[in-house]
């Protein structure tokens, strides 16, 4: 092989991994673009998100002699959601991972988790309620300035101690606890958590809810 034919296949392999290396540049750079625009664009979407956030007010009102209530759930905004297309609403027990704490002997997972731990549940005979009466769904939403209405009926006793009285030391004076989920169009649906004081029909608190972390 003469000092020629040499020179060539060197200049050749020089080409070609000067070729390879500004590929591997140019492809690195185009990730690096299709990241940082996917960043941007991410960032956008949760900042829009947020900023589309339901803001909702709350009021519950106990009924009879207490026995039953009516919890309204109003959409006030924000500029920019006209309506919610669904909403399921969730009475939440007075603490979570209650069937985590058991003791030997007593109730198991299953029917602890089965008991909805609160003075109110959702009345079972309404349309669209689950029979554990712990939640309810609004399949065609709700638009701004409008309520949607759960009918509150009180909980009965676990069936592992049935004294009413006992349950009613247990729940007198707790809050209704709820989780709002909120559905709109393509969006994440938002997850809104609230406790909600429950008073007589003569006088009727509102409050806000804040989102879940």
């Amino acid at each position: 092989m003469n000092t020629e034919t040499v020179t060539g296949i060197i200049s050749a392999v020089a080409t070609t991994a000067t070729g390879l290396l500004a590929w591997q540049a140019a492809r690195s750079a185009n990730k690096a673009a299709h990241e940082s625009a996917q960043v941007v664009k991410d960032a956008d979407r949760d900042r829009r998100w947020n900023a589309l956030t339901p803001q909702l007010t709350y009021t519950c009102v106990a009924k009879d002699d207490g026995s039953r209530a009516e919890l309204r759930i109003r959409l006030d905004g924000p500029i920019g959601l006209e309506r919610l297309d669904r909403v399921t609403v969730r009475i939440r027990d007075d603490r979570p991972n209650r069937a985590k704490s058991l003791l030997a002997g007593g109730p198991t997972a299953e029917e602890v988790a089965r008991q909805v731990w609160g003075p109110y549940r959702l009345n079972t005979n309404v349309e669209n309620v689950d029979p554990s009466g712990r939640y309810v769904t609004f399949p065609d939403g709700v638009v701004v300035g409008e309520d949607l209405v759960c009918a509150l009926e009180d909980t009965i006793p676990p069936p592992w101690n049935p004294d009413r009285r006992w349950w009613a030391d247990q729940v007198d004076g707790m809050p209704v606890r709820i989780t709002v989920e909120c559905e709109r169009d393509a969006h994440v649906p938002w997850r809104i958590k609230k406790e909600v004081p429950v008073l007589g029909e003569r006088g009727a608190q509102q409050v806000t809810g804040q989102l879940m972390a």
